[in-house]
This record gives C-alpha cells, structure tokens and sequence, in this order.
C-alpha cells in the first residue's frame, strides 16, 4: 500500500530577486498560501512581487523575484518547517505574479543604474549606489525573544524556568505569551540602522580598517543617545555594508 502523501494549505517557492544590477546570486525561499489568486498561475520562470530579504534581515521593501523552483506536499512542510524553525519567523510572502512580464523593463533598470554609477564616480561620492532596493531593517530584540519564550513554552518548560533561563521576571514572560504575533511583528521594523548609514559608510571609507565596535562606540558618543539595537545587529549591519560595497579591511 502506498503511503498517502499529506496535503498542505501553501507552496514553497525558491527564486531569486532581480536588482538594478543584475540577477542575485542568492536564492531564497518564500511562501504562497492556497486561496491566493495566483496560487495556480506560480510556477517556473513566473515573475512575481515580494519583499525584499538577505541572510539577515527581512524588509517591507518590495522587489521582483523570480522563480526557480516550487515545492508541495512533503517537501514544503519539511522546507517550511526547518527555514522558520531556524528564522525564527515567518517565510516571506509572494504577494503577486506578473503575469506577461515585459523583460524590456529590466532592460531599462539595469541600463538606468549603469547611466547612475557613471553619475555617482563622476561626482566622487561616497554614499550608496542607488538600485531598486533599500538598506534593510534589523529584526528587533523583543521579537527574537517573543519567538523563544513561546518555543519553551510548547516544549513544555514552566514560566518560572522560562524566567530564569531568559533572565526576566514571570510578569514579563506571562506578558509575552499573552501577546499575538503581530505585536511583535510590529517591533520587526522598529530598528532602522539605515538611518546611519551615510555616518557608518564615510567611516568605512575614511578607514577601512576600523571596527565595527569602533564606529558603534564612536556613533554613540557624537549623537548622545541610547541606540536602539544592539552590537551584535550593529555588526551585521557593518558587514553587510562592507561586502555591498566591497569595503575590505
């Protein structure tokens, strides 16, 4: 007797996002849930809006992605399931498939970034090239933890070993699980390092060999304010910056 496969309520698409400068090398995995409009049009090759993610962060940018793969059934649950498990947040959504997409446009895209890179060497400046996208948006420290009390909740452990393991007080954990995933989800974009990136990237180029350490110490000091994200995301933020711009040290 052959084994009944499961039927599930989403497809898994991989694809790649189509910039201003090209193709992506990265592939990322996204989600498209039964009921969509679309949700028999997907396939290989389709164009389709989403929004915009790397390794580290996920944005509300929109951007084009186009598919390379879809899996159903048993392979997008086990996909599903060890990408959000290790994430710690939902895959990113396709919101649309362009249907009879016009390739002339990125023809005029890339041609478009290439005419504003010859603009931007011309006037020496130090500043991002611009292209279809946007620095991202950290995921914030609370929603991070939000997604971990709730994991030790369903693995069984009780509010008091929550507390203790997470360093905070029982009225603070009963908080968290009190609380619906969008009021966290909220907080997601809360964190917007971007605003310091004119400040991070003419310290990169001043000294290349500066820390990330350096610059955040140094960031700190001149606004005379408590940041609101941390090292470890500040670091990030650094190396992506560096390797988005070819920055080595």
């Amino acid at each position: 007797m052959k084994k009944k496969i499961k039927s599930v309520d989403y497809k898994i698409v991989k694809g790649t996002y189509l910039l201003g400068t090209g193709r992506e090398q990265n592939s990322y995995e996204f989600k498209i849930f039964k009921g969509h409009p679309d949700f028999e049009k997907i396939q290989v090759d389709s164009v389709c809006w989403s929004y915009y993610q790397t390794a580290d962060v996920i944005t509300t940018i929109p951007a084009l992605i186009r598919v390379e793969k879809i899996y159903q059934n048993q392979e997008a649950i086990k996909i599903n399931n060890r990408l959000e498990y290790k994430n710690g947040y939902p895959l990113v959504l396709i919101a649309k498939v362009l249907e009879d997409f016009d390739y002339r446009l990125l023809e005029y895209i890339y041609a478009t970034n290439t005419r504003y890179e010859s603009e931007v060497s011309r006037f020496n400046m130090v500043e991002e090239k611009r292209n279809v996208t946007i620095p991202p948006i950290e995921l914030s420290e609370k929603y991070k933890l939000y997604i971990e009390i709730k994991k030790m909740k369903q693995e069984g452990m009780s509010m008091r070993a929550i507390a203790k393991n997470k360093g905070i007080s029982r009225n603070t954990v009963a908080k968290y699980l009190n609380s619906a995933p969008s009021d966290f989800i909220k907080l997601a974009h809360k964190t917007q390092l971007s605003e310091y990136r004119e400040y991070i990237l003419s310290c990169l180029y001043k000294n290349p060999q500066i820390s990330a350490k350096k610059i955040f110490d140094q960031l700190e000091k001149s606004k005379k304010v408590e940041l609101n994200f941390g090292k470890r995301a500040f670091e990030k933020y650094v190396r992506y910056l560096r390797e988005k711009h070819k920055i080595k040290k």
